[in-house]
Formats: structure tokens, C-alpha cells, sequence
């Protein structure tokens, strides 16, 4: 992952051609909210009414994103009250992934159900207002926020597929393991493992050392399970399941050839 300021610039980028885009898109001049006032007049009316559009959206964002993970979580009870229910361990995304999701849907209700709620608010005064809030931006607002919401709609939806399909289950046979980005169920007894491979640290794709400790499961088959990007987000649970992992391979007669080392994951 790249330094923080790295991550800054790169947001700053995509924000400029973003806008750009909807510049594009949906240009102010194409609004139907237009009044003969000038702009000084306007800002003098609205200058402060901003604060309160604000304030409408964050709270439409944040009860949408309350549905928008009740909703995920309705799923995932749903999807995981099969078989997967017995595993003794249930890897599923981390809180990064489950926020991701509840921030998506909750822009997309907050964008969609903003104009109405501001509308409901300032009555006859919402044509001047987004009047004056379109020739700030030179958007089409309205509009802007309508399309912005669909594709957020649509983002959430996706991610929420991928993230429900992206788990690994360690039952009382075996391993099953649905990798994220693909479609393909990978199912392991605990016999098939040929080794536990322990390490102190990798290597980021930006070249850096990062200290961590994590493991790594090889099959024989020649596949691989690596605990730091599929297994739990603590260091305590990751090391119980390792421990529940090394009393399988004894119970299949297994010997257990795991190693700390010093070196890097592929």
C-alpha cells in the first residue's frame, strides 16, 4: 500500500478529474432551477444555508448507512446459516470491508433522498438556493446527486456480493475457502496440507518491509492459504487458529514442519 501522502495525492487527482467529468455531464446552465436574481443577491440570502444542507446529508448518510449494513448483515446471516455455521472457524471481511460497504449505501440514500429533504425544508425558496448552489460548482446539482446515487446504488450492491462470496471455513473435516475475485470454491481436507510456513515480515508491493507475523498454508496440491490478507484482522485469533490448525494435522497424522522465518511472502 503506498504512503499516506501518496494516497492524498492520488484522491486529489481523481476528485479533479471527477469533477471534471460532471462538469461535463451536467453543466449548471442545464438546470431547470433558474432565477433572474443576481449572484450577490443570492449569496446574501443563502451564504449560511449551506451549514444546513450539510447537516441533512450527514444525517441521511448516516441512517443510510445503518440500513445499508443491517441489510449486508441480513445477507450474511442468511448466506451463512448452512453448513458454514458449523465451522469451528468462520473467516469473513474484516471491519475495513464491512465499513466500505455501509458508507456506499449510505452515500447513495443521502444523495438520493437529500433534494427532497432540503425541498421539504426551504419550500419556496429551494429553486433560488439551487440556483445559487449550482453557479458556486457550475453543476447541474440535482441531477449531479441523482446519478451519483445510482452509481453508489450500484457500487454497493457489487461490493456487497464480492464481500459475501469472500470468506474461509475451518470445519471439522475440512478447509473451504472462497477467494476474493473469484468464482471457484477450493476445498481442502486437513490431511492435504503439506506444511505451515510461519514468517515474521513481507514485503509490500511498493518494495517496503513490513513487520508482521502471519502464516502460510501449503497444500499439497501446490495452492496456498496466507493468513495476512485471508485470515483474521487480530494476532491473538490468527494465532489460535493456528494452534487449531497444528492439533488437525496431528488428529491426521500429520507432522507439523512449521518454521519462523525471516523472510517475505510472494
Amino acid at each position: 500500500m503506498p504512503d499516506f501522502p501518496v494516497l492524498v495525492l492520488l484522491a486529489l487527482v481523481l476528485s479533479g478529474l471527477i469533477y471534471a467529468a460532471l462538469r461535463l455531464l451536467f453543466p449548471a446552465h442545464k438546470s431547470p432551477y433558474q432565477t433572474e436574481a443576481s449572484f450577490e443577491e443570492l449569496h446574501a440570502r443563502f451564504r449560511y444555508t449551506g451549514f444546513r444542507q450539510f447537516a441533512v446529508m450527514v444525517g441521511l448518510t448516516l441512517a443510510g448507512c445503518i440500513a445499508a449494513y443491517g441489510l449486508y448483515q441480513i445477507a450474511a446471516v442468511l448466506l451463512y446459516s448452512g453448513s458454514l455455521a458449523k465451522s469451528f472457524h468462520l473467516i469473513r471481511p474484516d471491519r475495513f470491508a464491512r465499513l466500505l460497504v455501509a458508507l456506499l449505501g449510505g452515500g447513495a440514500l443521502g444523495l438520493a433522498l437529500s433534494p427532497w429533504a432540503f425541498r421539504k425544508l426551504l419550500g419556496s425558496e429551494y429553486q433560488a438556493y439551487v440556483d445559487y448552489q449550482n453557479r458556486l460548482t457550475g453543476l447541474d446539482n440535482e441531477r449531479t446527486a441523482k446519478a451519483l446515487s445510482r452509481v453508489l446504488l450500484v457500487t454497493y450492491a457489487f461490493v456487497s456480493a464480492l464481500f459475501l462470496d469472500w470468506y474461509t471455513a475451518f470445519g471439522p473435516a475440512g478447509i473451504r475457502q472462497a477467494p476474493l475475485f473469484s468464482l471457484q470454491i477450493r476445498e481442502h481436507t486437513y490431511a492435504d496440507l503439506a506444511r505451515i510456513e510461519q514468517r515474521a515480515s513481507f514485503v509490500r508491493p511498493d518494495g517496503k518491509n513490513c513487520s508482521r507475523q502471519h502464516f502460510l498454508l501449503h497444500f499439497a496440491s501446490g495452492q496456498q492459504w496466507n493468513s495476512r490478507n485471508s485470515g483474521y484482522e487480530t494476532a491473538d485469533r490468527n494465532a489460535d487458529l493456528l494452534l487449531f490448525i497444528q492439533e488437525k494435522m496431528t488428529e491426521a497424522g500429520l507432522s507439523d514442519s512449521s518454521s519462523l522465518l525471516p523472510g517475505t511472502t510472494p
